[in-house]
């Protein structure tokens, strides 16, 4: 240790959540240093930009065994699709509710949870799984399409439905896999 360490500042530490009714916090949003994170909160945009920072962002308030789904696990693996809700996917047979969250209840296997952060996020293939299932076309096909540049195998996709398929929607699923994976590629980089 050096002499001049007590100089150096402390590493910051991560704000997942604030209010924006000071006027310092509005401005340091429009200035672009801040981001939407969370039920209604802000974090500094740098924080946002590895899968970590995300979970950690939509984390607070979420029981164990809740994890973050759909539109939220997109931004979560992505860095893409901001969502405007958090969406969280709850065990069948447990009840919760939370009026600024999006909940969801079916059946957890074991491999398709994943923790990242501080937060339990559905794996990338559960989260494409879903998003084809559960999710809107034009928005679906986005964020297929962005999970599927990232990595995502399509054929791990396609088993997960296949030992899905009692399920509902899961034909128009694995339509719109087949669909998406026809497309050619580009790399997307997060938003």
């Amino acid at each position: 240790m050096s002499s001049l360490d007590w100089l150096r500042p402390a590493a910051p530490e991560p704000v997942l959540a604030c209010s924006l009714d000071d006027a310092g916090l509005r401005w340091a949003a429009l200035d672009g240093l801040l981001a939407p994170a969370g039920p209604g909160g802000l974090a500094a945009t740098d924080l946002l930009a590895g899968p970590t920072g995300r979970a950690d962002a939509l984390a607070p308030g979420l029981p164990p065994g809740v994890a973050l789904a759909r539109a939220s696990a997109v931004w979560v693996h992505t860095g893409r699709h901001r969502p405007t809700v958090t969406e969280v996917l709850v065990p069948r047979g447990r009840r919760w509710h939370a009026p600024h969250l999006r909940v969801h209840t079916q059946g957890i296997d074991p491999g398709d949870l994943v923790r990242v952060g501080a937060a339990l996020v559905t794996s990338p293939v559960r989260t494409a799984a879903d998003v084809a299932r559960w999710t809107p076309c034009p928005a679906a096909t986005a964020q297929l399409a962005d999970l599927l540049a990232t990595g995502v195998d399509p054929a791990e996709v396609t088993d997960h439905l296949e030992h899905h398929r009692h399920e509902p929607h899961t034909r128009r699923a694995r339509e719109l896999l087949a669909a998406v994976s026809a497309r050619p590629r580009a790399p997307s980089g997060p938003r």
